[in-house]
């Protein structure tokens, strides 16, 4: 009897949900080791994005300027326009992203959990499917069953047949 009682306490002893509580009651005590084994486990996943570059070309112009000149009679009118100055600008773009494959793991595992519960549920549904059109096929032979029985009931009733034999002999009379 003791013998049964530690098989038994050994069993319930080594259930994974109660040590995947202790591992997880020891990883919250020590949150540094945790953090490490996570790291470890799920390095973080970067993704370098190149997007299109942009060339931006601006123009500064300075003002013209415009000089009189007056001489005697003769008047001179000087414009000057400075050099143009461009400047082009090459903007290229790159975006990181930064995965966290713990959590898409994590969901990952869910995704598997809640398909395999999907297809569970969708072979219940089936069975249900094929007995309900089961017993409707049954449903309508009792339906036309107990109609037959009550026309048979019906027109063995005297009244009924009497009416129905009355009714011939005045249909052959006229």
């Amino acid at each position: 009897m003791r013998f049964l009682f530690l098989i038994f306490v050994f069993l319930i002893g080594c259930s994974s949900e109660k040590q995947i509580q202790r591992a997880k009651n020891r990883l919250s005590a020590n949150p540094l080791e945790a953090a490490a084994f996570c790291a470890s486990s799920f390095p973080n996943k970067e993704t370098i994005i190149y997007r299109d570059s942009v060339t931006l070309d601006t123009i500064y112009l300075e003002l013209t300027t415009t000089d009189t000149i007056v001489e005697n009679d003769t008047v001179r009118i000087i414009t000057t326009s400075p050099a143009k100055v461009i400047t082009k600008t090459l903007v290229k773009y790159k975006e990181v992203q930064v995965e966290n494959t713990a959590k898409v793991e994590q969901q990952r595992q869910l995704l598997i959990k809640c398909e395999g519960r999907y297809d569970v549920l969708q072979k219940k549904f089936e069975k249900s499917e094929e007995q309900r059109k089961a017993w409707r096929k049954k449903f309508y032979w009792i339906i036309f069953v107990i109609l037959g029985l009550a026309i048979g009931y019906a027109l063995k009733q005297p009244t009924l047949s009497s009416i129905l034999k009355k009714t011939i002999k005045n249909l052959k009379r006229g």
